[in-house]
């Protein structure tokens, strides 16, 4: 798993990895070259179901965890914050631990376009305005401008 996959893109090199690979079994399986083993019932583990609830962000959290929860929730059901009255869903993002901002604030440093956590940032690379076309952060500064909007932004929490 890289630093940059998502759901999808890890969904999609283990289907053809998948493929590849129940290929080779069942021909295993066929000659008899394998033999089938029952699954340790004690080393079964679950994960819990998705619901929308969990795409909030939460700004206390490390810049490092919330690009993983971004990545880990694309393309469903995705994350997002509140900027006053409009849900802003975040696409794709980077962890910027060492730039420090106000928490709580999207605004622009060194080109990047950054939202302030407790401790570091998280750099807004995609983001989409509900109901609108998605961005990628000079989209979204251009459109703030054409809209009479100007950084920083206040965020507050998903609801």
């Amino acid at each position: 798993i890289s630093n940059t996959d998502t759901v999808q893109t890890l969904h999609d090199r283990l289907a053809g990895m998948g493929a590849e690979l129940i290929k080779r079994t069942l021909e295993g399986l066929e000659k008899g070259v394998l033999k089938g083993k029952a699954q340790d019932e004690g080393q079964v583990t679950h994960a819990s179901k998705l619901t929308k609830e969990m795409e909030a962000l939460d700004l206390d959290d490390s810049a490092v965890s919330l690009d993983r929860k971004v990545r880990v929730l694309n393309p469903w059901p995705g994350t997002s914050v509140r900027v006053d009255d409009q849900r802003l869903k975040i696409k794709k993002t980077y962890p910027r631990p060492e730039i420090s901002g106000k928490k709580g604030e999207i605004f622009d440093r060194a080109g990047m376009l950054l939202l302030g956590l407790k401790s570091g940032c998280l750099e807004l690379k995609m983001m989409q305005w509900e109901g609108k076309n998605e961005l990628d952060a000079m989209g979204f500064v251009n459109g703030l401008k054409g809209s009479g909007r100007k950084l920083p932004l206040l965020v507050y929490k998903s609801k």
